[in-house]
């Protein structure tokens, strides 16, 4: 766990409610399922961390876990974060996810907001993303 708290942003709660519906309330550990009035428990985890902007609001990157013990114990058991990862993703996938996570991106609250809430609009409503005249291709 970082000595550096992370300040949550606005984009981060669209992400949080995004990930939620993706996953199906789910956690991707232990697989307890919650019902969406109560899911409190239920972390956004991060294998890179927040201060990976490439990799914030990045569906490989994050999972969906138990705040306790799930999260909990993923935080003080790297390794076997990094196994578990490397079984959901597999090599290639992991190889590429860890190259993107080190590619610097500047911050865009504003595009990834826009961006975030589309993939919200097209889980909820089965519409493509459409960003001004473009449509974007959402690849799981």
């Amino acid at each position: 766990m970082s000595l550096y708290k992370i300040k949550l942003r606005y984009t981060d709660g669209l992400w949080r409610k995004y990930l939620r519906v993706k996953q199906g309330f789910t956690c991707q550990k232990c697989g307890r399922a919650y019902s969406p009035d109560n899911a409190a428990n239920l972390q956004v985890a991060h294998f890179h961390s927040r201060r990976h902007e490439n990799t914030r609001f990045d569906a490989e990157n994050t999972l969906l876990l138990c705040g306790i013990p799930c999260h909990q114990y993923f935080d003080t058991h790297r390794t076997e974060f990094e196994e578990f990862m490397l079984n959901r993703l597999g090599q290639e996938r992991y190889d590429l996810l860890e190259l993107k996570a080190h590619i610097t991106k500047k911050r865009d609250d504003r595009g990834d907001a826009l961006v975030i809430r589309a993939m919200i609009k097209e889980l909820e409503h089965g519409e493509p993303i459409t960003i001004g005249n473009s449509t974007l291709v959402h690849m799981d």
